[in-house]
């Protein structure tokens, strides 16, 4: 019995050998995707999809009021339409379109509104690990272009002390975050949000102005010390240089570490909610507190 066992266990080392020396099976390769263009769905009744390019980007024309659904479709090396799968997100222009659902490689577009130029982008990052890409595929923009009639409502106009203070909070904020005027239809809106819904139109248009001032990346580059110190000064109306600041007011060290650790729409938003703000720009006295 004993050398039975012996012998057993002689020849399940010898097996074991036999499978530790026999070649790994190789790794599942990549298919490469040679171009990557946006196919566009729902957008006409008895149409069938439609497709634009990414690079070069061709612009995709989307109706305000319009819903299409935009899907990342890759063609692989030997011509076969494959889906890319992507994560989606909203760069420029937030207010002209709003997502909707979304699956693994598609999301939902709505045409909200016709702002400036009319052009909006959308972001878009493969997460497909099934395929290999060449000319910079992985990331990008999906741009589209606004149609139908810019809003027709005209520029706010009156001199009640209300209606002037959600003019001034909104130059305010224009100004800190997108160094812009109130010019724009979008501004204008800006105005009559403010207006009819006070302190929280207020800090609904500064969360837009600073997703769009990261967007835009307006304060890239730029050391986080002096950007707080930017806000400060903008939506505050301090006066004190980033030393100053720095040295007088424990609050802005605060602001300073908050903006590096959480970015700027989270500072954004603790400057426009702290009782500074309202005091400095009159909310209660003019309605909008």
């Amino acid at each position: 019995m004993k050398r039975t066992s012996q012998r057993f266990a002689t020849l399940c080392i010898a097996a074991l050998g036999i499978v530790a020396a026999l070649p790994a099976a190789p790794a599942t390769a990549a298919i490469e995707v040679i171009n990557l263009r946006v196919q566009v769905e729902n957008r006409h009744e008895g149409r069938g999809p439609q497709y634009y390019g990414i690079k070069p980007a061709e612009s995709v024309p989307l109706a305000v009021g319009e819903t299409a659904r935009a899907s990342l479709v890759g063609t692989a090396a030997g011509g076969a339409q494959v889906p890319v799968d992507a994560s989606f997100f909203q760069v420029t222009n937030r207010s002209s379109i709003a997502l909707g659902r979304s699956g693994a490689n598609w999301v939902e577009v709505k045409g909200v509104s016709n702002y400036g130029n009319g052009l909006a982008a959308l972001g878009y990052k493969v997460t497909d690990r099934r395929y290999a890409m060449r000319g910079g595929f992985t990331e990008g923009r999906i741009t589209f272009q606004m149609g139908g009639n810019a809003p027709t409502s005209t520029p706010v106009t009156g001199n009640d002390s209300r209606l002037q203070a959600a003019r001034d909070v909104a130059g305010t904020l224009y100004r800190s975050l997108l160094g812009d005027d109130l010019r724009s239809q979008r501004a204008q809106d800006d105005v009559r949000l403010i207006y009819r819904n006070g302190y929280s139109g207020i800090q609904q248009v500064a969360a837009e102005l600073a997703r769009e001032a990261d967007a835009r990346r307006v304060f890239a580059g730029q050391p986080t010390r002096h950007v707080a110190g930017e806000l400060y000064r903008g939506l505050l109306g301090r006066t004190g240089t980033d030393e100053d600041l720095m040295i007088q007011d424990p609050g802005f060290r605060g602001a300073v570490e908050s903006l590096r650790r959480y970015g700027l729409s989270t500072q954004v938003q603790t400057i426009v909610g702290s009782d500074e703000f309202r005091s400095v720009h009159n909310l209660q006295a003019s309605g909008l507190s």
